[in-house]
Order: structure tokens, then C-alpha cells, then sequence
């Protein structure tokens, strides 16, 4: 049995790197080779930027400036970049990451001796997750972090000295990718060490060395850091992926998690402290999407050892078992492939990226660019142009007026006071996009903003394709 659920394990292998491709491969064949997502931008741009420049000090591509919150993402992407260049690099190592992801929780699955097939069951729930996908298809630190807590993990779990340093350098590292990460990676520690008195004293070691990482770095950049306060989120669609979250949890996956949550409840008195923290990660997963990387491993190993029970259980009829096991992986399969179909049509597409990589070649290196805050990764890469803010707002200084100003702007009906606040930071350059349109600023046309731009006096449209519209700011009637 054992060679069995090990081809089937390397078939499961295959299957996710197929998965994983397939956006990339349908947004090829449909004409799009641009990266998918807005922030997978930042992170190219600034692993760029390591290679030419080294690790900058602060980041000016933003009218405001900032300091660079420094990164560990950034120096494998720059290490993979200086030999591929940084958009290869930020489609190669996710999809790395992600394959290197499965084996790592397969192996930390059999280290905890997990039944064969259920380990098998527990993988391929993960794998079809569409967190799983999204994560390891949009190039963010977040593929990275997962697969450092994982692999010092599974490096705990063995007896060498030399495990024990590489589990306390992937679980600092993982540290650095922020407050909450930190936090987890204790809690992973200190379980793990609990539970194998074995391993306590290396756990209480990682553990100083992750509290250390904690409060000298994440936690001075987290309190330094402002709160959009305009920011808002649909916490039920940003959970589940099949009510519209891209990295969701699949329903399918949470109804079998209830199930095997309750065939678990019996181990309650051994494992209550796990029990405690796994129920408030997942609650708090639902305000924190970066967490949810860490529920998909807590809800795929409850759902797996549900699919299991069921395979397993007797039923009066043979035909209705299967049929439910059909139902179920299917349900899996839906909300897979509706993250992958999502991710074929997520933004930027060919004309967006045309339409800056034209404005690169048309405007000068300090031109600032205004759009809204969700296009400027893309601004910032394509174009190479400064913008009024992108979407790393929680680092922007005096994000909430920049975002005030930015609101009045798309807003108002008086072109006096459009051009205070355009002139007011220096704006050269304005880029509307087609989703204007569907809500993101104006829920009709020649409303505020988008009436003003037929002004010739002020604007002069000097790009126009079926998805952007970009707009010289050519009034000087005020000191810029």
C-alpha cells in the first residue's frame, strides 16, 4: 500500500504544478504574458531595484515618499532576477515555491504519522484550494513565507544540530515578513515542541530567536505603520473564494472541515491549546486575508480526514457512497478551477499594459502620474513614472489625505479646485481606466472628474485604447 500512496503522491505532485500553470497558460493563449495582480509589480520593481542599486533606503515612486520596508521576498526575487530579469523571476518562483510547498506539508504530514491515505487526501485538498493557487500564481511574499514556516518545521522534527539551525533560520526569516507571521511562527514552535518534550529546548530557542526577530523589526515597522481608514472589505466573499474571494477558502472544503472538526472533537483534552489557537486563526482569517495561508493548511487537514472517513465509513449503499465522494471532490474541483479562471482574467491586461509602456516612452522621468490607488503598481512598473499612491498604503505617510485629495479630485464638479489639487502634487500625467466606470470612482459617466477632462484648456487626451484613457495635465494658470 505504501508504494501505491507514494505513485499516487508523485502524481499529486504533477497534478499541482499543472494547476498552478494553467492561469499563466490560458492568459498566453489568450495574448496576456503581463504577471497577475497589482502588488506581484512592487515586488518586481523592487527586486529590480536590488539588482541595480542594491537595498535602497527609501522608496520614491510615490509623491510622498516613503522609507523601504525591507523585505526577504525581495532578495530571492532579486536573486532569481539578476539572471532572469524581474518579471521571469516573479512567475519562476512562485510556481517553485509552490511545488516546494506541497512536498513540505506532505513531508511534515507523514513526520507526524498521519495515515498514508489520509495524508494523500489532506495534500490534494490543499492543492486544489483556491489560497493555494492564487498565492503561488501572484508573486507576493506570502509563497514565500508559507513555505519557510513549513520547511522549519519539518527541520524541527529532526534530531541533527544542523536541522535545528535551518529550522531557526527559516522561522526568523519567516518572522520578517510581519507581525502576525511572527506570531504564528512561535505558535507553530511552541505546539510542536509541547507536544514532543524532545524538542523543547530547541523550541523555546526558536522561539527567543523569533520573539527577538518580533520586536527588534516587524513590530517597530508594524506601529510605524498608518491605518487606511478608508479601506473596506466584504469579510464573507473575502473568505470564500466561491462568493467572489480570488483567495478564498472553498465551501466545499469548509463544509468537510466541519466534519472531520467533529471526528477530531474526541482528542480535545490532548490537544485543547491547539484546538483554542486553530479556531481563533481561522476567525481572525476572516479580517486578515494574509492569514488565510495558514487556515488552508488547518481547514485541507480537516477536510481531508473527513473525505477519508466518509471513503471508509460503511453505507447501506455502495453507489450512494461514491456518488457522494464524486459530489465532493467535484465541489473541490469547481471552486479550483474558478480560482483559476478568476486569475486568467485578473488585471493588468494587453491594453493597460500598452497603454503605460506608451506613456514610458512619452513623458519624462519626473512626470507624476495620478490614477486611482489600485493602478499604481502598474504605473510605477510600466511606465517608470512617480505616482500619487499606490496600493502599499499602510507605509504611504499622510495616506488618509493623500486618499482625501485623490477622492475630491475624481469628485468634484469645480475645475478651479481641480486644478488646486492636481497642480498641489504636481500631477503631469492622468490615467483612467475602463472599471472607472463600474464603481471603483464613478458610478456614471461625465461625472466629476470625468466631465472636467473634456476642459481642452486644462487636459489634452493624448492616449486612448479600449481599456485606458490617459490625459496631459497642460494647464500652468497655477504654480506647480
Amino acid at each position: 500500500m505504501s508504494r501505491q500512496v507514494n505513485k499516487y503522491a508523485k502524481l499529486a505532485l504533477i497534478a499541482a504544478l499543472l494547476l498552478l500553470m494553467l492561469p499563466a497558460v490560458l492568459r498566453a493563449i489568450a495574448g496576456n504574458v503581463y504577471l497577475m495582480g497589482d502588488e506581484s509589480y512592487y515586488h518586481a520593481r523592487m527586486s529590480e531595484t536590488i539588482v541595480q542599486e542594491g537595498v535602497p533606503e527609501t522608496d520614491s515612486f510615490v509623491v510622498a515618499g516613503r522609507d523601504y520596508v525591507f523585505s526577504p521576498y525581495h532578495l530571492l526575487l532579486a536573486c532569481f532576477g539578476f539572471f532572469f530579469g524581474a518579471l521571469t523571476a516573479s512567475k519562476i518562483v512562485p510556481l517553485l515555491l509552490g511545488l516546494l510547498c506541497v512536498y513540505l506539508f506532505y513531508s511534515v504530514l507523514r513526520n507526524l504519522r498521519i495515515e498514508a491515505w489520509t495524508r494523500l487526501a489532506i495534500t490534494a485538498v490543499f492543492a486544489l484550494s483556491p489560497v493555494f493557487i492564487y498565492t503561488f500564481n501572484v508573486s507576493t511574499p506570502l509563497c514565500f513565507v508559507l513555505v519557510l514556516n513549513l520547511a522549519g518545521l519539518l527541520f524541527l522534527m529532526k534530531k541533527s544540530t544542523l536541522c535545528t539551525v535551518l529550522s531557526l533560520l527559516f522561522f526568523s526569516i519567516a518572522a520578517m515578513s510581519g507581525v502576525f507571521h511572527a506570531i504564528v511562527s512561535a505558535f507553530i514552535v511552541f505546539f510542536y515542541a509541547f507536544r514532543y518534550k524532545k524538542r523543547l529546548r530547541r523550541g523555546y530557542l526558536i522561539i527567543a530567536a523569533v520573539v527577538f526577530v518580533l520586536l527588534s523589526y516587524s513590530l517597530p515597522v508594524y506601529l510605524a505603520s498608518e491605518k487606511a481608514g478608508f479601506v473596506s472589505f466584504d469579510v464573507l466573499s473575502s473568505f470564500f473564494a466561491d462568493l467572489g474571494g480570488a483567495a478564498g477558502i472553498s465551501v466545499f472544503a469548509a463544509i468537510l472541515a466541519l466534519v472531520g472538526y467533529a471526528l477530531v472533537w474526541k482528542y480535545k483534552r490532548q490537544y485543547y491549546l491547539l484546538y483554542v489557537f486553530s479556531i481563533l486563526l481561522i476567525a481572525f482569517s476572516f479580517f486578515n486575508s494574509d492569514l488565510l495561508i495558514y487556515s488552508v493548511l488547518i481547514i485541507s487537514f480537516l477536510a481531508g480526514t473527513a473525505f477519508v472517513h466518509f471513503a471508509r465509513m460503511r453505507w447501506s449503499l455502495r453507489i450512494l457512497r461514491d456518488f457522494t465522494l464524486i459530489i465532493l471532490f467535484c465541489g473541490l474541483l469547481f471552486s479550483a478551477f474558478t480560482a483559476v479562471f478568476s486569475l486568467q482574467e485578473s488585471l493588468p491586461n494587453a491594453p493597460l499594459a500598452n497603454a503605460l509602456i506608451w506613456l514610458n516612452l512619452n513623458s519624462e522621468q519626473e512626470d507624476i502620474v495620478f490614477s486611482h490607488y489600485s493602478n499604481g503598481f502598474w504605473i510605477e512598473f510600466m511606465s517608470k513614472r512617480p505616482v500619487v499612491m499606490d496600493g502599499l498604503l499602510k507605509y504611504t505617510p499622510g495616506v488618509n489625505s493623500l486618499y482625501f485629495d485623490s477622492k475630491q479630485v475624481f469628485e468634484t464638479d469645480d475645475l478651479d479646485k481641480a486644478r488646486e489639487l492636481l497642480s498641489k502634487s504636481g500631477v503631469k500625467y492622468i490615467v483612467v481606466t475602463k472599471n472607472f466606470y463600474d464603481g471603483l470612482v464613478w458610478d456614471k459617466r461625465e461625472k466629476g472628474l470625468d466631465f472636467l477632462l473634456t476642459n481642452d484648456e486644462t487636459f489634452k487626451k493624448v492616449q486612448e485604447n479600449s481599456y485606458v484613457v490617459i490625459y496631459e495635465y497642460i494647464y500652468e494658470g497655477v504654480e506647480k
